[in-house]
């Protein structure tokens, strides 16, 4: 890999390239496209936002969901909604799709090659949570709930990786398509972020 700062201009680039070097470039290609998807989002998580096992050691953390801040939260929802608030959310089931082959990579942690991406739909759960002193933040994930693969993605999750969505084309989604979003799991020692 060439190491490289990641943007939203080449955020299906960098994806290809990642698919790439397990070897699935051409597969790749033709499904992570400008017309499939409209925008995306990269979280580099910090140890808080872990399953505790995969917590730092030091860790005192609870925290089981990861938390999105700032102007990342209005990828999950509408600005207004999350800016008006003034009280939590119920949790919103989130249909997802994540790559198998991503998941057996990075739960191994080294480069084999895989035939295919081997996408399976699963969900998580997303909340807005109201904070009296702090601006909302949007929770996802609730484990005792989430879909088997998504928790699975999430067991391969260590500090300072990056777990990346992708928001399904409005196109798409208008046409019946279930699942709005895309997750996947990438090394970040791998990549500039």
């Amino acid at each position: 890999f060439i190491m490289k700062k990641i943007t939203n201009d080449n955020l299906l680039t960098f994806i290809h390239d990642y698919f790439s070097s397990i070897g699935l470039k051409r597969e790749a290609k033709s499904f992570f496209t400008d017309d499939k998807f409209d925008n995306g989002i990269i979280l580099c998580l910090p140890d808080v936002c872990l399953l505790p096992k995969n917590k730092s050691k030091t860790s005192k953390s609870k925290q089981t969901h990861i938390h999105v801040t700032g102007s990342g939260r209005y990828f999950f929802y509408p600005e207004d909604l999350i800016d008006n608030s003034s009280a939590s959310s119920n949790d919103k089931k989130q249909l997802v799709v994540v790559s198998r082959s991503n998941i057996a990579h990075l739960k191994k942690r080294k480069y084999d090659s895989f035939d295919t991406i081997d996408n399976i739909d699963t969900f998580t759960f997303t909340k807005i949570s109201y904070r009296e002193s702090q601006e909302p933040q949007v929770q996802l994930s609730k484990i005792r709930l989430d879909g088997e693969y998504f928790i699975s993605l999430r067991e391969g999750l260590f500090i300072q990786d990056l777990l990346v969505f992708l928001k399904y084309s409005f196109k798409l989604v208008t046409k019946n398509l279930e699942f709005s979003m895309i997750a996947l799991q990438l090394l970040s020692n791998l990549f500039l972020f």
